[in-house]
């Protein structure tokens, strides 16, 4: 029997701590209650039953008994133990993902080979980029030791892209982060929204270069010298190269002025032979106690003798306790009449130290004899450091008049981070969740820090047994004012709290520890780490009830304008509270209402991949959301779901287009999915607009012949529902086709056509739903095609189109006339006002993460550049502005533009050979697909390519000046 009970088990820890919460205990109260049933079971036990650590068979028995349950509803099997440890660590795998970019097709091969060699976990192909995935560490062939050896994947990655030859025209680079993997049971991943950000981050990474992220560069800045990749900012940094840094001991951070302060204090004691008295105030685990045992050392270090004490142990009178522990420095002779204590300060060669902590506690009389103490000490050199919470600092102050008060608040954020930063085993993620947690209180901190376990969730259990008494002291109501507060997670009104909390009086509450008063008036919790307690308190089945009424009260308030001043800030943040809160409640129906919503307030204030991510979540709630089951509960139909999904949808589409350009990877399902349930729910003016997105699709595939039907099939519809918006989306997409096909003239009628729609109520509708203004693509290709016919008023229709776009304030709108403005004098060959227009949309973009503009931008910025001044770095300008454009939009719809542009460059640089591989490229695609605008220019190009055989090259003009698409304009340049 002794070996049985002696055997190592696991117990459920979740179902211990709610049977432990449903009886109001706190951990060292269930060790208590224990204790009194003669049930032998300490608090370390307790934690280590709660956290599926392994404790012995009479643990379970024990436990059991207490709570009058079975012994098999407590116990965790091993083999169950493992098999859930394991799944988590499966799900929740921690990797280095690496986002690569190589355009030479030779040294993407050897790259692929070499990622191969490395075991990736995953890797997956975006166009120009290779996203991979990579454990840690990795094992790879090494010839000097003719075997494998093991490396951290981060200084594999830097030596395989420092091996590589530069080069000017294909680039390469790698950037490198930390990110946590999904496992979905077959094979690891990563999110759609997580993939898009990385390609954002992607396209400021400068060609050959290897970045990293704050985490990696974090974990190994001893290893290598890092540079911001953007000047004074953090977040990626370049690797310069490797080096190697001394560690430092960690400081005591944040507490300077305080200790200086209490340092001058022993110097005038010791320099005027006096006693100074000096009283430290802070709340609890603000570092009072530390602080005693900084002056302890100084004391120390001074020659002083110490003497500590500790208010909550030591309640007797202070003169005896202080004159007993100083009885070895007592005079050998002393008469009946000789005080003992002044006698034996007399006697002490090098002054006195004496620190008591948590004097607050004393009572009254305490104090008062404490008073008479300090008499006593007048005369002599004694340091006396008292530690006090600020609640009764002024009782203390009061009775004890101390010659100082120091008063210590919490540590800043960047002296959080230099306390977390010496913390190298700790990613520096969980570092920014402990400092976080703590929120700026450095015992909460520092416990925090110095988990072993740096993956573990688990608050340390000091810190646990400290929050759980104050709890444990509110009312009922009280109580369930915090339990609201704590799943809110931010701020509320004290009349809201007050609804919810059964209209029971706070007084307590609000002059406790546990909250605090936020600067309008309202009441948050005081510490992430109490919020975390009090969830973990509630049962799970009556989280979801809790959170619906605190929504819906909080909604109330809202519409009731109870609420404090709405900003454009605030409504955001309001729309994704609600949103969480709803969805928590398992009322998915308005979760999506106040999701969708927060969505289009993201796309507003230009947040596109915020709300990327949020749209696609938004999708797939509305799925569950359309169960019968959730129908009935929340008290809707499963149409008023799909008409919510409509506008889930176009917000979604409309986000990849802002982000992406006019092309994705994915909007082309989105598109189809739109006009599918356009017909099921016969909304027909809404399938006209998805008409005229999914045109934008076939345009980039350069499927003339589609792209016109979908674009008729569009104006076809607009008319039979007399619906001038529409009819002006559809004539704006047949004007752009027609441009793209060469047919300028056609291309005007019909953009001009499509301005005459226009009705200035169209305008906010537009900018909402759409994400521009409806005038901007018809007025562009109305003044580009006006210029090509050598319309005299095409400068005054371009100007219009800028100044209207300014007026309005629209920033995509203005991105749309300014890459109008930079083609419109390129054309033209006015160089001064290309490169204005250029790097105006070139700010514009970069400020407003527009990478379709910004590769247009580079684009004609570098042509205009080489222009006036020819340098290669200027082919280097167009040539990653091509590349980002390639990343965003698709390949061919830009080539005869990008070819038009380097060909140029390069031919007057003397590369004649790349600018001829170029040109017969993009001649091939134009003539085969039939987009002609650009084949003219492409020709004539063609002709300075064999300038020194005239015949060749006037036959090549000659095919310009012939081509159908050929504009008076360019006839007029093609001599």
């Amino acid at each position: 029997m002794a070996k049985q009970k002696d055997r190592q088990i696991f117990i459920d820890g979740a179902r211990l701590k709610r049977l432990r919460r449903e009886n109001g205990l706190s951990q060292e109260a269930l060790a208590d209650a224990c204790e009194r049933q003669h049930l032998r079971i300490s608090i370390a036990t307790i934690k280590r039953a709660e956290t599926n650590k392994a404790v012995t068979l009479r643990t379970l028995h024990n436990l059991a008994q207490f709570f009058s349950v079975p012994s098999d509803e407590l116990l965790l099997h091993k083999e169950q133990h493992d098999l859930a440890e394991g799944m988590a660590l499966l799900q929740n795998r921690l990797s280095v993902v690496a986002v690569i970019k190589v355009t030479d097709i030779r040294q993407k091969v050897d790259i692929q080979l070499q990622l191969d060699e490395l075991a990736p976990l995953f890797v997956k192909q975006h166009g120009a980029y290779v996203i991979a995935a990579f454990s840690q560490y990795a094992s790879y062939p090494d010839s000097a030791s003719a075997g494998n050896t093991r490396a951290h994947i981060l200084f594999l990655l830097h030596k395989m892209f420092t091996e590589q030859s530069v080069s000017l025209l294909s680039p390469s680079f790698c950037l490198m982060t930390l990110m946590q993997l999904e496992h979905d049971g077959i094979s690891y991943k990563l999110s759609n929204s997580e993939i898009s950000r990385l390609l954002d981050y992607a396209l400021n990474v400068p060609p050959n270069t290897v970045v990293v992220g704050d985490q990696l560069k974090f974990l190994y800045d001893l290893q290598f010298d890092f540079s911001p990749l953007q000047p004074n900012q953090s977040g990626w940094w370049v690797i310069d190269g490797p080096t190697r840094n001394d560690e430092r001991q960690i400081p005591l951070y944040g507490r300077d002025k305080e200790l200086i302060r209490l340092q001058q204090q022993f110097d005038v004691s010791l320099k005027d032979q006096k006693l100074t008295l000096n009283c430290l105030a802070g709340d609890s685990g603000m570092g009072k106690t530390r602080m005693l045992d900084e002056m302890s050392a100084h004391a120390e270090s001074l020659g002083m003798q110490v003497i500590r004490f500790d208010a909550e142990q030591h309640e007797t009178d202070w003169r005896v306790l202080l004159t007993s522990r100083l009885e070895h420095w007592q005079p050998e002779t002393l008469t009946e009449d000789t005080d003992v204590l002044a006698a034996t300060l007399e006697n002490m060669p090098d002054g006195l130290a004496i620190l008591i902590d948590n004097i607050h506690v004393c009572v009254s009389d305490a104090l008062d004899q404490l008073a008479e103490l300090s008499e006593v000490l007048r005369g002599f050199p004694v340091v006396a450091v008292i530690s006090s919470t600020f609640r009764y600092s002024d009782r203390v102050i009061r009775i004890l008049n101390p010659d100082s008060f120091i008063a210590l608040s919490r540590l800043t954020l960047a002296e959080c981070e230099k306390l977390a930063g010496h913390f190298k085993h700790h990613s520096r993620e969980w570092l920014q969740q402990s400092i976080a947690r703590s929120n700026g209180v450095p015992f909460y901190l520092n416990l925090l820090l110095e988990q072993v376990d740096p993956e573990s969730q688990q608050m340390p259990g000091s810190i646990q047994l400290v929050l759980e008494e104050q709890l444990f002291s509110l009312s009922f109501g009280e109580q369930q004012a915090m339990q609201y507060l704590a799943l809110a997670g931010v701020s509320l009104p004290p009349d809201v709290l007050y609804i919810l909390a059964g209209r029971s009086d706070l007084k307590t509450l609000r002059q406790s520890q546990l909250v605090r008063a936020t600067s309008d008036g309202q009441l948050e919790i005081a510490n992430r780490l109490i919020r975390e307690l009090v969830v973990a308190s509630l049962k799970d089945e009556d989280k979801p009830e809790l959170h619906n009424q605190l929504a819906a009260e909080v909604e109330r308030a809202m519409l009731d304008g109870k609420l404090s001043e709405q900003t454009p800030a605030r409504d955001r943040l309001r729309m994704e509270w609600l949103y969480r809160q709803f969805k928590s409640a398992e009322n998915y129906f308005r979760a999506v209402i106040y999701q969708a919503r927060y969505a289009n307030l993201l796309i507003a204030a230009d947040s596109y991949s915020e709300a990327e991510a949020q749209l696609l979540e938004a999708r797939d709630l509305l799925e569950i959301a359309a169960q019968p089951k959730h129908c009935t509960k929340g008290k809707y139909t499963p149409e008023q779901c799909q008409d919510i999904k409509l506008d889930v949808l176009f917000y979604l589409a409309n986000v990849y287009k802002m982000r992406y350009g006019w092309y994705s990877p994915v909007i082309n399902d989105v598109y189809a999915e739109i006009l599918e349930l356009c017909d099921s729910t016969k909304s027909y003016h809404r399938k006209v607009n998805g008409l005229f997105r999914i045109w934008t699709i076939a345009l980039m595939r350069l499927d003339i012949p589609e792209a016109i039907g979908y674009a008729q099939e569009a104006l076809q519809l607009s008319e039979q529902l007399e619906d001038s918006a529409c009819k002006m989306q559809a004539l704006t997409a047949l004007g752009n086709t027609c441009f793209w096909a060469g047919r300028a003239e056609e291309a005007f009628r019909h953009s001009a056509l499509a301005l005459e729609q226009y009705d200035p109520s169209m305008l906010e509708s537009a900018l909402e739903i759409e994400g521009q203004d409806p005038r901007m693509i018809a007025w562009c290709f109305k003044c580009l095609s006006a210029l090509q016919l050598q319309d005299e008023q095409a400068e005054v229709y371009l100007q219009d189109m800028i100044n209207t776009s300014r007026e309005v304030g629209h920033m995509f709108s203005l991105a749309i006339a300014l890459q109008a403005g930079a083609w419109f004098y390129w054309k033209q060959r006015d160089l001064s006002k290309t490169l204005e227009y250029a790097t105006e949309l070139e700010t514009l973009t970069e400020e407003n993460s527009f990478p379709f503009y910004q590769g247009i931008a580079a684009l004609f910025k570098g042509w205009a550049e080489y222009q006036l001044n020819p340098d290669e770095q200027h082919i280097m300008t167009i040539a990653t502005g091509y590349q980002r454009w390639l990343s965003s939009t698709g390949f061919r719809l830009t080539q005869s533009l990008y070819a038009a542009l380097i060909g140029d460059v390069l031919i007057s640089n003397g590369q004649v050979d790349e600018a001829l591989n170029v040109l017969e490229e993009a001649i091939g695609v134009a003539e085969q697909q039939g987009t002609n605008c650009y084949l003219p220019e492409l020709y004539y190009l063609m002709s300075r390519t064999v300038a020194d055989n005239s015949f060749v090259a006037s036959e090549w003009i000659q095919k310009a000046r012939l081509h159908f698409s050929c504009t008076p304009q360019q006839q007029s340049l093609f001599n």
